[in-house]
């Protein structure tokens, strides 16, 4: 599942979450308050629980043959 163009996917463990509300983060360092967004190719880092172990690579077009092998 990646987001289609203008959709924002709700990404938490928190499933009752209804609205993502701006805060100040305890290790921010900035005093403003942010939401925290990624965008359609970053989005399957977030599919999997914050606990569980994964490594993921992705290919690009100027991913070589060798590297796109292993």
């Amino acid at each position: 599942m990646r987001p289609e163009p203008g959709q924002v996917p709700h990404f938490s463990e928190d499933p009752t979450i209804e609205r993502f509300a701006p805060h100040v983060a305890a290790t921010a360092r900035q005093p403003e308050a942010h939401v925290w967004a990624v965008d359609a190719a970053r989005s399957p880092d977030y599919w999997f629980p914050r606990q569980c172990p994964r490594a993921m690579a992705w290919t690009t077009p100027s991913t070589s043959d060798s590297d796109r092998e292993r």
